[in-house]
């Protein structure tokens, strides 16, 4: 039978360590959501091999299981987590190991989904960013990285975007400005979540009376629904839009009418596929037109992938949809639209895998927009200016997620002047 990690961990690394690692867990454990553990346990996934080790599905696990996910990023990306998740210094010769390295990435995002924060809280102290990438101007673009922002000219309008919060919005500072565009992935493994399972239960409970199932959500303690206090009433703004993400299971399931009528409690403006250009006006007497699409791809899984991800919300088929996503963009004219928003990246720009299908920059091509707004692929440790905003088929284009590789908050809001659309 195979070792179990925390028995590996204690013969790589000492008995000391491993009573570090419980002694961790006993204080992450006093700020966790406790509802959410239970709810996970209760799952009982099973866990992609490591080092030759299968662990057997049971009808429930118990907090043993969570030390083993902790072991597992330790012996797995040490380089990452040894510190954070021990308290003690990582070993010199203790190297993340790329081989199995999405058993560690599995492992952290199945940490979060438990309702234990604490970990990648600790990993975004240690990665602490500063600041806003800023265009002060669209006529002279220049990118730049600044901790203050210049005030804005007169006649300009301020635009701030963010995208992939996933639940870790209060850790996010923004400033005021005119337009706040959230490009999607407001929750987190939503569709395994006890939230989605709450939630989908109570809009069966209300399937008749949409009003009285939003009387609750606004009162629920639903992950969504704080996120979605918070968009709505974070910092000042004229206008506030939101594109569904990956992770918005919640949102895709309510259907558009739906969605739209729920982000207009929070008084946040829902931007789907189907739905036309919408014209923003502003105090200044500017416009701007604005269309955006929750749209990303199925990933390729690995074979180190023990459970398939259920976060496909808004998602395509890479084989099967682009006939579908054709036609349902095309309403989308050329010259229509001053900002185009879409979840997912292009092909082989703003951290989109050159491999990917190019739907998205054919339709940047087409419509040539004035900027472009992405998320989806999260933030490596080693963030480089220039893959976060570049020229995309012509537009300006900006990467806005707000999450790093590791699901733990990392990213800086992408602040732009934007000026008369000639």
């Amino acid at each position: 039978m195979a070792k179990r990690h925390v028995e590996l961990l204690r013969e790589r690394f000492g008995e000391e360590v491993l009573q570090a690692l419980m002694a961790q867990w006993s204080e992450a454990t006093k700020s966790c959501d406790r509802a959410k553990l239970d709810f996970f346990l209760r799952l009982a996934e099973p866990a992609p091999p490591c080092f030759g080790g299968v662990e057997e599905k049971t009808s429930a696990y118990t907090e043993d299981h969570m030390h083993e996910l902790l072991a597992r990023m330790v012996l797995c990306a040490p380089e990452t987590w040894f510190e954070v998740i021990t308290g003690k210094p990582c070993p010199a010769d203790a190297k993340n190991d790329f081989s199995i390295i999405g058993v560690a990435f599995d492992s952290s995002s199945r940490l979060r989904r438990a309702g234990v924060e604490y970990y990648h809280d600790r990993w975004s102290k240690k990665n602490v960013q500063e600041g806003y990438l800023y265009v002060g101007s669209l006529e002279t673009p220049k990118v730049e990285q600044v901790r203050d922002l210049a005030p804005k000219k007169e006649g300009l309008v301020r635009m701030v975007a963010i995208s992939d919060t996933h639940l870790l919005h209060e850790n996010l500072p923004l400033p005021e400005g005119d337009l706040l565009v959230h490009a999607g992935d407001l929750s987190y493994e939503e569709s395994r979540s006890k939230d989605a399972s709450d939630c989908l239960e109570k809009l069966k409970d209300f399937e008749s009376d949409f009003s009285a199932f939003l009387r609750w959500f606004r009162s629920s303690h639903l992950g969504f629904a704080a996120s979605m206090r918070w968009l709505g009433s974070v910092s000042k703004f004229e206008h506030r839009v939101l594109v569904g993400g990956n992770h918005d299971y919640i949102l895709e399931k309510l259907g558009p009418e739906r969605a739209q009528m729920l982000c207009e409690d929070f008084g946040v403006k829902y931007l789907h596929t189907e739905a036309a250009p919408l014209s923003l006006s502003f105090p200044s007497g500017r416009k701007v037109k604005i269309w955006g699409s929750g749209v990303s791809f199925f990933a390729a899984l690995g074979k180190d992938r023990a459970v398939i991800s259920g976060n496909i919300a808004y998602q395509l088929d890479t084989a099967t949809e682009e006939d579908k996503f054709v036609k349902e963009t095309a309403h989308v004219k050329p010259g229509s639209v001053n900002v185009l928003i879409t979840h997912g990246p292009p092909a082989g720009a703003l951290y989109g895998k050159g491999d990917q299908p190019k739907w998205i920059n054919d339709l940047l091509k087409r419509v040539k927009p004035q900027v472009y707004l992405c998320g989806h692929a999260h933030n490596p440790e080693k963030v480089k200016l220039e893959q976060k905003v570049a020229d995309v088929e012509g537009t300006l284009g900006a990467h806005i997620a707000s999450t790093s590789v590791w699901n733990a908050y990392m990213g800086l809001p992408f602040i732009c002047d934007l000026p008369e659309w000639k």
